[in-house]
Formats: structure tokens, C-alpha cells, sequence
């Protein structure tokens, strides 16, 4: 009733305004009001102002004290998309690997439809969290949107980097610019332009003049009014490629809105703009220029140029583990499983500026290798210089500081030493997915393919070997096998107590 009384006081020229609270006080007679309004909403302060008159005007015989506040809200599906991955990374992390093949936003008229595809092992994990629920009510909380969250699942999950037909062993340049091929390019908006579009998967930096193409999604076009009261519009889409999506925002002038409405999802475009890191997310997007229609290649597939196994270590060179230090820990008469008897291990860990391996950096990695039969033979221990000074919070978790890291490794030349500490090995972690997503995008960056090892996840195993604890966190486990766990959130430590965690579950699964 207030919305309809509101629209028609301000004759109908904010009906994209939404009534979220009203809170009343009986014995002050005071009122505080909030209303929201859409990302692509441009509100002035002349505007502002009419709107809270207009709500005062509606108000006022009823209260002595009256407050408006006015909130964007950014329920778009490109930020939506992004908040929800951050979100899934941080509080579901054995989830995150899946993220960039088998996830999924689509709307049904006022629901928003989130679905992600996991493999069948994780399945009691997202029962045990309550993800669904958990993902609904996040939505609610923070963007007021009824959504339903679909979880399928399948055996093996294939990702595209398990595929080995197309890689070529060879010297790798991680700065050489990778083209997508587009034919039958079409004038639409805009001067024509040759430019080659770049794989949307490397747009992670900002320029002056980009060029992407892809397939359209989500595509909307949205008016506002600008500071002068003149109404303007926004065109607002992703381009999808074979290796990435991307933001797209278009600012339409009165000759081209006839032609941008012509647009629509599934139309392949070749686009000319601006890269520039999104005001409210941490994505790169594109603010367009020119577009032109096209036909995108068919059939895609990426070659990925690695290096090979280096010959030497460069500067990370492992440590004998020294064999006293084993006896005081273990005894003699372990029956381990098959497996550890017949498989070198690599039990690792690392440290990081953030949770998303995108716009965060590995500053320490921590391993021990296994030999068959389950001998722990040597460590391997290094910080890794980022590019930049590591958030506060991060210190205070880790005990890592900006002046420990400040002569460090190289990113290249760690990654390059452990690829090889970790060659014909099975990779173990604990919460594998978070680390191996974070060691597999930067090891492809710098040319190194960590894909074709076997991995196997401690926190998987002994949640379905162990019953009845309140988690499955690597403290609780280590207490359970009575295993010391100092210096916990330093990379080798962890990495230590999740080898001597495996070789305990090895006796019992």
C-alpha cells in the first residue's frame, strides 16, 4: 500500500523503488523508512530529495520524527554471479574447484536459479553443511531475493585441463597474447575494427582498448535518469567464449537504441572497449564501444604450451627428513594400505593473501614427500614473494609478515621447484580443493601443468572413515590420532600433520 501511495505521489516516475523496512516507534512516534533501488539506477540528489518529500508527505500525520534512507542493491546477474562464487570459496572451499565448469545463474521471473554440478563423493558434505539452505538464506540476508539452489551430481567430474590430446611440451611464455578466432564480422555499432579478441580467461588487466566476443547472456537494457532529470539508458550483458565470461556495459545514445534492442542472449558479438575493474566487485569488465556482429569458432579448443620437468631445482632445493626425527614418531610395524605401499605422496599445504585464487597470491608452500611403503623421505619449504603487502588479517592467522616474505622466491621459481618435488606423485592436502586450485591456475600461468596427478583429500576420507565428531577440521583430526599440530596455519606444519593424518587413515581404510 505504501509503494502504490508512494508512486502515485511521485507520479509514477520511481516505480523501480522497493519498500525493504519501516521501523516505528510507538512511544517516540518515529519513524525510519528504507528503500531500495536497483544497480543501473542513477539517483541525484534533486531526486533523493523529491523522494524523501514525497515519503514525509505520506507519512507526516502519523509521526513526529521521520527517517529515509535510500540503499542500491546490486541484484544483477554478473555481480550476482561473482558474490555468490566469493561466497561458496569461503564457506564451502571443497566446492570452489567446480566453480568455473559447473556452475550456473539463470532467473525465473522473481526467483533467482543457482546450479551447481559437484562429483557424487561430496554429497554427504553438502547435506552435513546444509549448502542449499545456506546459499538461500545468504541471497535473502544481503540482496532481499528469493532464490532456489540445485545441486546435481555426476561420478567424475572431467575438467577441461584433465584433457591431454592438445597440450604441447614446449617453452611456454605466460605474457603471449591467446586469440579467439571470429569469422563473417558484421558492422552493428560503431566504426568496424580488426582488432583480435583476446580469451576472456586473460582479461585481468586494465587497458585503454580491449577487444572480447562470445556469445550474449543475460542481456538487459535499463533506463535512469541523469543529473539533469533527461532520461538515459544502460545496456548491461556477459560475453561468453570457450574459456571465460566477462561484464559488459554499453552507455546507449538516442541513434542506437533501436539497434541495441535488437540484441539478445545467444547472438555472437565482437566487441571494442575499455578493461576496467568493476566499481562493486572484483572482476574486470568491459565498457563497450564498438560492436560488431560475428560468428565465433567452432570446435575450440585451447592449447596450453607447458614447460618441461626442470632439470635441476633452482632455488627451493628439498631436505633429507631426517630419519631420528621419523623413529621418534613412528614405530616400527605400520600396516599401511595398498595404495601408500605401492605410491610416492606429496602432502602439502600452502599459504595465501585471500581465499580466491583469482585475485589472491600464494606466499608460502609446505610439502612432504612419502615414499612407497609409507617413508617419509624429504620436505620441501618456502615463502613466495607477492606482489603486494599481505592483508592484516592474513598476518594475524599465519604469523606471516610483509618483512619474512620481502626476499622470498619468486612465484616462477617456486612453482617451477615443486612441480618437480611433485612429478609422478599423488597429491594429498586437506581441503585439497582450495590449495590445488591456487597451485593448478598459477602453476598454468607460469607454465606448469599440475592436472595429471592423482589426488586424494584427508578431510574426505576421514569424514567417511571416522564418525561422530563435531567437524572435520585438521585440528580436530589431529587431535583425534593424538597428533601435535604446532605452528598450525604455516603451510609445512600443516603439510606435516596431514601426512602423518593419511598414514594413520591408511591403517583403518
Amino acid at each position: 500500500m505504501f509503494e502504490k501511495l508512494l508512486y502515485e505521489q511521485l507520479n509514477n516516475n520511481y516505480t523501480f523503488l522497493k519498500l525493504f523496512s519501516a521501523t516505528y516507534n510507538r512511544s517516540k512516534k518515529s519513524l525510519k523508512i528504507v528503500l531500495l533501488y536497483p544497480n543501473g539506477y542513477v539517483l541525484s540528489d534533486d531526486d533523493k530529495n523529491n523522494i524523501k518529500s514525497a515519503c514525509i508527505e505520506i507519512v507526516k500525520p502519523y509521526c513526529n520524527d521521520i527517517k529515509i534512507s535510500l540503499k542500491k542493491i546490486f541484484a544483477d546477474l554478473g555481480v550476482l554471479s561473482s558474490d555468490i562464487k566469493d561466497m561458496i570459496i569461503k564457506d564451502f572451499p571443497l566446492l570452489s574447484i567446480f566453480l568455473e565448469k559447473g556452475f550456473s545463474l539463470s532467473c525465473d521471473d522473481d526467483k533467482v536459479i543457482v546450479s551447481v554440478l559437484v562429483e557424487q563423493n561430496l554429497k554427504e558434505y553438502i547435506d552435513r553443511k546444509n549448502f542449499k539452505k545456506a546459499l538461500e538464506n545468504y541471497l535473502k540476508l544481503k540482496y532481499q531475493i528469493e532464490s532456489i539452489v540445485q545441486v546435481a551430481y555426476i561420478d567424475k567430474f572431467e575438467f577441461e585441463s584433465d584433457k591431454t590430446d592438445n597440450i604441447v611440451i614446449d617453452d611456454y611464455d605466460p605474457f603471449a597474447d591467446r586469440f579467439i578466432k571470429v569469422y563473417d564480422r558484421q558492422k552493428f555499432i560503431g566504426e568496424s575494427f580488426e582488432d583480435k579478441p583476446l580469451y576472456i580467461t586473460d582479461v585481468k588487466f586494465e587497458a585503454e582498448t580491449i577487444c572480447v566476443s562470445g556469445k550474449i547472456n543475460n542481456f538487459s537494457i535499463k533506463s535512469y535518469k541523469n543529473s539533469a532529470g533527461k532520461e538515459r539508458y544502460i545496456a548491461k550483458f556477459q560475453l561468453i567464449d570457450p574459456t571465460g565470461a566477462i561484464d559488459c556495459v554499453f552507455f546507449v545514445s538516442e541513434s542506437n537504441l533501436a539497434k541495441i534492442e535488437k540484441l539478445d542472449n545467444e547472438i555472437e558479438i565482437v566487441v571494442l572497449g575499455q578493461s576496467r575493474l568493476g566499481k562493486f566487485t572484483n572482476d574486470f569488465e568491459v565498457l563497450v564501444k564498438n560492436i560488431m556482429l560475428c560468428q565465433i569458432e567452432k570446435n575450440f579448443v585451447e592449447k596450453i604450451n607447458f614447460k618441461k620437468e626442470p632439470a635441476d631445482y633452482k632455488v627451493v632445493i628439498p631436505e633429507k627428513f631426517e630419519h631420528a626425527e621419523q623413529l621418534s614418531l613412528f614405530s616400527h610395524g605400520h600396516k599401511y594400505n595398498e595404495y601408500v605401499n605401492n605410491h610416492d605422496l606429496v602432502v602439502f599445504d600452502i599459504e595465501t593473501t585471500g581465499l580466491n585464487y583469482i585475485d589472491s597470491e600464494i606466499i608460502e608452500i609446505g610439502a612432504i614427500k612419502v615414499k612407497r611403503g609409507g617413508v617419509i623421505a624429504e620436505k620441501f619449504s618456502t615463502f613466495v614473494k607477492p606482489s603486494g603487502k599481505i592483508p592484516k588479517e592474513i598476518t594475524e592467522l599465519t604469523g606471516i609478515k610483509d618483512e619474512d616474505v620481502e626476499n622470498a622466491t619468486t612465484l616462477n621459481d617456486a612453482i617451477a621447484d615443486f612441480y618437480k618435488f611433485t612429478r609422478n606423485s599423488t597429491l594429498i592436502g586437506h581441503n585439497i580443493s582450495f590449495d590445488y586450485g591456487f597451485i593448478n591456475y598459477y602453476g598454468r600461468k607460469v607454465g606448469y601443468d599440475f592436472s595429471h596427478n592423482e589426488k586424494q583429500d584427508t578431510y574426505v576420507i576421514s569424514s567417511n572413515a571416522i564418525k561422530g565428531l563435531k567437524n572435520y577440521k585438521l585440528k580436530t583430526i589431529a587431535e583425534y590420532f593424538g597428533i601435535d599440530l604446532k605452528n598450525a596455519h604455516r603451510a609445512y606444519f600443516d603439510a606435516y600433520a596431514t601426512a602423518q593424518i593419511y598414514l594413520k587413515l591408511s591403517e583403518i581404510v
